[in-house]
């Protein structure tokens, strides 16, 4: 089978395109995030809270556990809405968006979100810098790229006020993804027991498996138990609670787990037929009637897939022991299906070890921040100077092992050696003087303890910051030249053939 590189790109940097056209990179997300250590020492810090305050009055320890766990989330990570991302983050060009994922899958996804905004102001719910709709008018959109645990701790740097508590700035996505992984972790649920409930304006959570299990965690800001959904419901409990519902999520068009995805209002599903009739028989139990949004999984002649092997492969992460154990799950399915959610896992997690690393720097030239900045640079020198500038030294991952992409370079105004190295080759292909020289001729590599990259016959050591004649054994390398068809579709264009 040949490897389709853009997709495993996309896993390396999804964002809210991506996600749209493979939401299967929602599992990816999830899985990265339970490969993460850190993850792990937040799921210990619950733990350790649940156990200092004790039971919630009569609630059992699941129903207190997953309570704990989401009030962690919600007082430990900043949500940025639109206008927020834009400043702090930055935009994207809908043209490049277009080019990466398809026009088409681009506008009906802006128009949907249009649409859910505009139902949310004639409610007088939309609040305040969330609908980027200026943006769209300019061409433009916010970065909205959905990260791993490690990503949000990361963009804490972005934080004016840093605060000894805060754990990351995170977008509802990733809240979505970040609070399924975490109980899996915590063990109250398992990669059975959760339904992502999502359109392109908002994502969402539901844990199910017993009544303590069952929260709808609506972004990291409301969440509900039994109990307090039924407290929203006053007179009429079916009126009500589709009214509710729509208040928060009126355009729900996708269900997301593990064993697969159903998009309702296209019709497509490569969800096993049990998983639709779980799915239909615990939101149906949770919300108290069948949501208007869920009623096509139930028609008779939607489609299911008949092959449940693949929600089998997940069993092995019933019961995850640790974060290294995670890790060793993942990369055993990873090498025995390559381009599977294992697989992409491994790159959303930013692993330099991976199977294609070339893989990276596809997903570099996607990045805003990396092209606007390329544009001025004409010569080796102009990019080198601009890695330069990067002040500080060590990655924002805090992991030698993993890779920062470039715009994260540029966002945090920090990175190792390896960083840089992978900056400096992307400015170079992204040049629009120099990217055919650079797609044919250059290159880096990894070595144990440094990081060069190739240029008009010689080597440039990203430590020294000098050309060198002698270079370590390479563990990594990244070759333009390997990919040159994909970064010309990259660009939009056949200059790098």
């Amino acid at each position: 089978m040949k490897l389709d590189l853009l997709e495993l790109a996309s896993a390396a940097r999804p964002g809210l395109f991506d996600t749209i056209r493979t939401p299967d990179l929602m599992t990816v997300l999830i899985l990265a995030n339970l490969m993460s250590p850190e993850l792990w020492r937040v799921a210990d810090a619950v733990k350790a809270r649940v156990s200092a305050k004790g039971l919630a009055d009569d609630l059992g320890y699941q129903h207190t556990l997953i309570n704990e766990a989401l009030t962690f989330v919600d007082h430990h990570f900043t949500h940025l809405v639109a206008s927020e991302v834009s400043t702090l983050i930055g935009v994207v060009n809908l043209d490049d968006e277009r080019t990466w994922n398809g026009a088409e899958l681009v506008d009906k996804t802006i128009a949907e979100i249009h649409d859910e905004y505009a139902r949310r102001a004639t409610l007088g719910t939309l609040a305040p810098g969330v609908d980027p709709e200026q943006l769209v008018l300019k061409n433009e959109f916010p970065v909205y790229t959905y990260l791993t645990i490690e990503g949000m701790h990361a963009e804490r740097l972005l934080e004016k006020r840093k605060y000894r508590r805060s754990k990351g700035i995170s977008i509802c996505a990733d809240e979505a993804t970040l609070i399924a992984s975490l109980l899996c972790i915590l063990g109250v649920i398992s990669f059975h027991d959760f339904v992502i409930i999502g359109a392109p304006a908002h994502y969402s959570v539901l844990t199910f498996g017993s009544e303590d299990r069952s929260f709808w965690s609506n972004g990291k800001k409301e969440f509900f138990d039994h109990a307090t959904w039924k407290s929203l419901l006053t007179t009429n409990p079916e009126t009500d609670a589709q009214l509710q519902f729509d208040m928060r999520l009126n355009s729900a068009d996708r269900i997301i787990t593990p064993a697969g995805f159903a998009l309702l209002k296209e019709r497509k599903s490569t969800l096993p037929a049990k998983s639709i009739e779980v799915i239909l028989r615990e939101t149906d139990a949770f919300f108290g009637m069948r949501l208007r949004q869920l009623e096509p999984l139930a028609k008779p002649d939607f489609p299911s897939a008949c092959d449940t092997s693949y929600e089998d492969q997940f069993n092995d992460f019933v019961q995850p022991q640790s974060a290294d154990d995670v890790q060793q799950k993942v990369r055993q399915k990873a090498a025995a299906a390559p381009g599977s959610v294992f697989d992409k896992a491994l790159y959303c997690f930013r692993d330099i070890s991976v199977a294609e690393p070339n893989v990276y720097l596809l997903a570099s030239l996607h990045g805003p921040k990396l092209r606007q900045v390329a544009r001025d640079v004409q010569s080796f020198q102009d990019a080198c100077e601009i890695v330069e500038g990067i002040a500080g030294d060590v990655s924002s991952r805090r992991n030698p092992d993993h890779i920062c992409l470039p715009d994260e370079t540029l966002l945090f105004h920090t990175g190792d050696l390896r960083d840089k190295a992978l900056l400096l080759l992307s400015l170079l292909v992204a040049s629009p003087v120099l990217r055919r020289e650079a797609v044919q001729n250059a290159c880096l590599t990894f070595a144990a303890r440094g990081a060069c990259v190739f240029w008009r016959q010689r080597w440039f050591d990203l430590e020294q910051h000098a050309f060198t004649n002698t270079t370590e054994p390479a563990t990594v390398t990244i070759a333009p030249a390997e990919v040159a068809h994909l970064i010309s579709i990259v660009f939009g264009d056949h200059c790098s053939q």
